[in-house]
């Protein structure tokens, strides 16, 4: 019985520990996938995927597959593709575009400028920016995506991307264009990419990215060091006296646990206790309990 009970114990305490950790698994993946507004300039609007109404954009919204963003002139939002903003894009203004779909990444851009800082992505997959005219995507890279209703411009500033056209059918081309760091293209509707047009890209538009990379980046580890500094705040002292007597450093911070050691003979302890009281509470219903021979011998008093 008393080994019985220890392994119940032990199995319950995994299934348990299984549970939390699906939990926080799941917890973490989704905020790890979570698409949010990081900043905005103007009042750009949103339509959510199937509501058919415009709405006002507000910092550190939620997006979702089928989410429509315009911008009007002067107005840019940015977006985060991940929680630790290593993958974000810029929506420039007078700009319409769909958030088409979130694993993997695809957004349609149906006017206007898009830029895309795309850092890390989870493997074998890729950024696509689709417009009518053609689709560009990469794995990691920093470039440009524009349409003005006619054509399509790809400018692209580190690494490479690459660009397909768009069939009168709607299907894509089956070649595809690479185009390097520092080099342009455009593309008209149903046109095939072709290498001649190819140029290379304007110093202007090479400050302009820097500027926004170097924004990006530097964002990007003020989240590290908040996220570093909640991950200390949960690790804080606590205003009692230490469990069992063990107490342990860490960065010079004290805060109170139970070593390994002591956590299984606190474990150990805790079920000896039940054990004990279960064993207790049945041997007192085993004495109060009258035996056979003793209401036989009551009979037999009673008769005499």
């Amino acid at each position: 019985m008393k080994m019985f009970l220890k392994i119940w114990i032990a199995a319950s305490v995994v299934i348990l520990g299984i549970l939390v950790f699906n939990s926080v698994t799941k917890a973490a993946l989704e905020a790890e996938n979570r698409v949010k507004v990081v900043s905005l300039n103007g009042g750009p609007k949103i339509m959510k995927a199937g509501s058919g109404e415009w709405a006002g954009l507000e910092t550190d919204a939620s997006l979702d597959s089928g989410d429509r963003i315009k911008t009007a002139k002067s107005e840019t939002v940015e977006i985060a593709f991940a929680q630790d903003l290593k993958n974000m894009i810029r929506i420039e203004g007078d700009s319409d575009l769909t958030i088409a779909k979130i694993s993997p990444y695809q957004i349609e851009l149906l006017n206007g400028e898009v830029m895309a800082h795309i850092k890390k992505l989870p493997a074998k997959s890729t950024f696509e920016i689709k417009t009518p005219a053609g689709v560009c995507g990469a794995r990691g890279t920093g470039w440009l995506t524009g349409f003005d209703g006619i054509r399509m411009t790809v400018r692209v500033f580190e690494d490479k991307v690459f660009l397909r056209g768009i069939e009168k059918s709607g299907e894509l081309m089956t070649k595809e264009l690479i185009i390097n760091q520092r080099r342009q293209t455009a593309l008209e509707r149903f046109e095939r990419p072709s290498p001649s047009r190819i140029e290379r890209i304007a110093p202007q538009d090479m400050q302009r990215w820097n500027g926004w990379r170097d924004t990006v980046r530097e964002r990007a580890k003020e989240e590290k060091a908040k996220e570093t500094k909640d991950a200390r705040d949960v690790k804080r002292p606590i205003d009692r006296e230490p469990v069992g007597g063990a107490r342990s450093k860490n960065n010079g911070s004290k805060f109170y646990r139970l070593d390994q050691k002591e956590r299984t003979k606190s474990a150990e302890r805790a079920v000896d206790r039940i054990i004990e009281k279960r064993e207790s509470k049945d041997l007192r219903k085993t004495e109060s309990r009258p035996s056979s021979g003793d209401s036989v011998s009551r009979v037999d008093d009673t008769g005499q």
